[in-house]
């Protein structure tokens, strides 16, 4: 069985809410069928596999493993799930049919139609994995753990709300108590991401008052994980594995997918079959750089190679096209050229850090004021004494006003509550501990850099100025 099967998945697919859960042995198996789809097919299509396959990849000892497989598939099909975006809202089941072929002994499938946009010509908000790091996971609740911390891997942490988390993993009325969730959910999931799979977590407890209200993780890859490493070595063909003392790295061989985008499908062959690249690498060349410069700097490498051969000298084409392409060899522009470009990428990354400012000081002052009243709502009177003398220490007009309203109305007025707000922020340091940082990690913005100016994300989908 070969190890570079993925799994391609539009990040609403990862967090759809679920009124029941789907069993270890059910996840792996949409796995395995999502792993089918080519990111290029331009429709769902009837897809299959020799059940044998699934059972090997995962280690499936059952004596009837044809039985166990139709047992699983009526599982998924009887387990709905609900997507929700800015665009739609609809609830669907992962499959529209399963089959078991008794001749080939093959598992016949097809996807729900309304799936298509989330598994199928993905360019955006997807999460993408190997299924390998799915062979040695038991608790049921751990593969979907694993895709809504992997979808934030870039970004490096991630906040989700304790009842949102219940919903994604379908926990229904099981473990109302936090303790339990913690004990039966949270800390095995956590254990076994941690010791099988690719990345490494950790996480922190967020209150509302009393009560755990959500869970804030720390992600980063675990780029030398054991357990992976000899997954690998067990299932790639045999001589595509070379060990070193330290590391294991895996030689894949591809082959060029028929269903390949038709404006993508040259470069991408000539890329695979005349300069050795291996297709996943053709596929990321394809849609970084335009066909232009690839077509261009791959000349430019055939006619070094061609001359350097003449020469006696050997040269690597693959290391030789991918330097080419990525640093252009292609004739420099002129200095008046590149000045123009520089001063117009310059302008536009100045507008789009000026836009994102602008953005992020528009939400964020609603966002504070808001945190203010929540801090002032569970102080109580905590803090009553001390802003009674904050106002009997300020004699100018508007304190002898503030103080009139409050020998009046008390808390109620609404001059008071204003004053009470900048009491709060400058007094108790408030503006300091909400600050914009803040803001950002609590509503899930970051900010990337890029060759044209920063770019603004929400939770990892871009936001468009």
């Amino acid at each position: 069985m070969k190890n570079e099967l993925e799994i391609i998945k539009g990040n609403d697919l990862i967090q759809a809410k679920r009124s029941l859960h789907l069993t270890s042995r059910e996840k792996k198996l949409v796995s395995y069928m999502v792993a089918c789809v080519s990111p290029y097919d331009d429709d769902f299509k009837e897809y299959a596999f020799p059940v044998s396959e699934f059972a090997t990849f995962f280690n499936i000892t059952d004596k009837n493993v044809n039985k166990e497989y139709e047992r699983i598939a009526t599982g998924i099909m009887s387990k709905p799930f609900t997507v929700e975006n800015d665009l739609e809202k609809f609830t669907a089941c992962w499959l529209a049919e399963a089959a078991y072929d008794k001749k080939t002994k093959e598992m016949r499938f097809r996807f729900t139609p309304r799936l298509k946009p989330y598994l199928i010509k993905l360019k955006k908000y997807y999460t993408r994995y190997r299924m390998i790091n799915l062979i040695h996971l038991e608790n049921c609740h751990s593969e979907a753990m694993y895709e809504l911390l992997k979808q934030f891997e870039s970004i490096g942490h991630r906040k989700l709300e304790l009842e949102e988390l219940r919903n994604i993993l379908g926990l229904g009325k099981k473990y109302p108590l936090y303790s339990n969730f913690r004990a039966k959910v949270l800390e095995p999931t956590v254990s076994e991401i941690n010791q099988f799979t690719d990345i490494n977590i950790s996480y922190e407890e967020i209150k509302q008052g009393r009560r755990i209200a959500s869970i804030h993780f720390k992600i980063w890859a675990d780029v030398e994980n054991k357990y992976l490493s000899d997954a690998l070595k067990d299932h790639s063909d045999p001589g595509t594995v070379k060990v070193s003392s330290s590391t294991v790295e895996v030689e894949e061989t591809y082959e060029v997918p028929r269903e390949l985008p038709e404006e993508l499908k040259p470069v991408i062959q000539r890329l695979v079959e005349d300069f050795g690249f291996d297709i996943t690498e053709a596929m990321s060349f394809a849609h970084k750089f335009d066909s232009q410069r690839i077509v261009e700097n791959l000349d430019i490498t055939e006619k070094r190679v061609r001359a350097n051969q003449e020469k006696g000298i050997e040269t690597d084409t693959t290391k030789y096209a991918r330097k080419a392409i990525e640093t252009d060899f292609r004739q420099k522009k002129t200095g008046l050229e590149l000045r123009l470009e520089s001063e117009k990428k310059k302008k536009k990354s100045e507008n789009n850090t000026e836009a994102i400012r602008n953005f992020l000081d528009t939400y964020y002052q609603g966002w504070y004021q808001a945190k203010l009243d929540e801090y002032i709502a569970n102080a109580g009177d905590n803090f009553k004494d001390a802003f009674q003398d904050y106002l009997e220490s300020n004699d100018d007009l508007l304190m002898h006003t503030v103080r009139e309203a409050f020998k009046e109305k008390g808390f109620d007025a609404p001059l008071v509550k204003n004053q009470l707000r900048i009491f709060y922020s400058e007094e108790l340091g408030l503006q300091e501990k909400f600050n914009i940082e803040f803001f950002m990690d609590d509503n899930g913005y970051s900010i990337r850099p890029t060759d044209t100016g920063d770019e603004l994300y929400k939770f990892g989908k871009k936001i468009n100025l």
